[in-house]
């Protein structure tokens, strides 16, 4: 028996049904910084410590216990935030403090005592407990769009930590955390930089 097939939508027909993805841009690319910059960050943190002198092997994992405490406060208050002005106002608050504290790491990441160090790393983890608030982002589509706007939104973050973890690998050998705090820094700002665009492009044009 000869199967049928269906006939193919038009190649313009397909490509207008995948246009409501365009939109999504902002989004997605805060979502692709977000991961980028734990990535870089949180690869060589653990190697970055002991280099500073944390040590043995039970006071790191003390530090990182700590780490996860602050990333669980975070998710809270960041969470909290959104319900109460919105995910995009709770991301741009955390994005602030994120790219503050990256900046300090660049600093306290060179020289001096640990301590200043294990602090910003600390409030680092802190700071980036917004995803949850980036999943709300995606999910503010139409419900036949949610499905798909969520996945997408999934890719975008884990392959931002694909690769900042891949480009931490190449830098940390040669400029340490310093250098991977950089190009962290760098990163959420152009996060931001995409939110804020697409919520401008966004805004309802009032008519003269």
């Amino acid at each position: 028996v000869r199967r049928l097939n269906p006939p193919r939508a038009p190649r313009a027909l397909r490509l207008a049904a995948l246009g409501w993805i365009l939109p999504l841009w902002p989004q997605l690319s805060a979502s692709f910084a977000a991961f980028a910059a734990m990535g870089l960050v949180y690869t060589y943190l653990p190697a970055a410590l002991l280099r500073r002198g944390v040590g043995p092997h039970g006071a790191l994992t003390g530090v990182l216990a700590v780490y996860g405490a602050f990333n669980l406060a975070g998710n809270r208050v960041w969470g909290r935030m959104g319900d109460r002005l919105g995910p995009r106002a709770a991301v741009f608050r955390a994005q602030i403090l994120e790219a503050g504290t990256l900046a300090a790491a660049v600093w306290t990441a060179l020289s001096g005592p640990i301590w200043p160090l294990l602090l910003v790393a600390w409030v680092f983890a802190f700071a980036q407990a917004y995803i949850p608030n980036l999943k709300a982002l995606a999910a503010s589509v139409a419900p036949s769009r949610r499905g798909a706007s969520l996945a997408l939104n999934n890719t975008a973050m884990y392959g931002g930590m694909v690769a900042g973890s891949a480009a931490a690998a190449l830098i940390y050998p040669h400029y340490r955390m310093a250098g991977l705090a950089g190009l962290g820094l760098i990163m959420i700002a152009a996060g931001a930089l995409a939110l804020a665009w697409g919520r401008l492009a966004n805004r309802p044009r009032v008519r003269a």
